[in-house]
């Protein structure tokens, strides 16, 4: 890496580290009993991070900084849906589980719960634009569960492969 690529490189994680602080403030903010929690996660720069952009491990939230500016550029809440994101599925020991668990459902199933959870709260930050759709599909999704859980949602994908419904329409 050439010396004007790795200042490059630092002046894009330092944006990328302005915009996770602001996600921080707004959340630490609206929610203070976050507080700890969110004193305790750490974000960590991966570049050319596959996927999605941003991956969990431990206590670190792994983000493609660039990633994580094109996505604020587009929508400004959605470094504080990540962060809230995250941080719930912390609280809720989501990554905690048994090994024996088919990990597609119960990573779908957790990821529907914090959702739903999030959606709930009746956040400040701008709405995403993908919310409208992830609010008709959980409420699908109701229907055939007695409450959106991990749990509940889990059970229910493994008896009756609902999975791939919820694949269908949340993907």
């Amino acid at each position: 890496m050439t010396q004007e690529q790795h200042k490059k490189t630092e002046e894009i994680e330092a944006l990328a580290d302005e915009v996770m602080q602001l996600a921080r403030d707004s959340v630490a903010v609206r929610f203070r009993f976050f507080d700890s929690a969110l004193s305790r996660i750490r974000v960590e720069w991966v570049h050319g991070l596959r996927g999605a952009g941003l991956s969990a491990k431990q206590d670190a939230l792994r983000m493609d900084p660039v990633w994580i500016l094109q996505a604020y550029m587009e929508e400004q809440g959605f470094p504080v849906r990540i962060l809230l994101h995250s941080l719930l599925h912390m609280v809720f020991l989501h990554p905690f589980q048994s090994e024996r668990l088919s990990m597609r459902d119960w990573d779908l199933a957790c990821d529907i719960a914090v959702e739903s959870s999030v959606l709930e709260m009746g956040l400040e930050v701008p709405a995403l634009i993908l919310d409208s759709e992830k609010r008709n599909a959980i409420e699908h999704l109701s229907q055939h569960v007695s409450a959106i859980t991990a749990d509940g949602l889990y059970r229910e994908f493994t008896a009756n492969r609902l999975s791939d419904l919820a694949y269908g329409e949340l993907n």
